[in-house]
């Protein structure tokens, strides 16, 4: 995934940097390097962002189920 491709999808869910950190069990800093193309967003993390924009569950309620 390209990264505008991942830009786009965390837009679509509604999902901050932190907030996707949050999500994806990693650090903020993981997510920057995704965003700005200096590591290739993980095969794992593409599928299940994929997975929450088919069965429609935005970020946020995502996340709240972790609490």
């Amino acid at each position: 995934m390209k990264p505008d491709e991942f830009k786009a999808l965390l837009k679509r869910l509604g999902l901050s940097l932190e907030d996707a950190a949050e999500l994806l069990g990693v650090t903020t800093r993981s997510v920057r390097r995704w965003l700005d193309g200096t590591r290739k967003v993980p095969w794992p993390v593409v599928r299940f962002l994929d997975y929450l924009v088919a069965t429609k569950v935005t970020g946020k309620a995502a996340i709240s189920k972790l609490d």
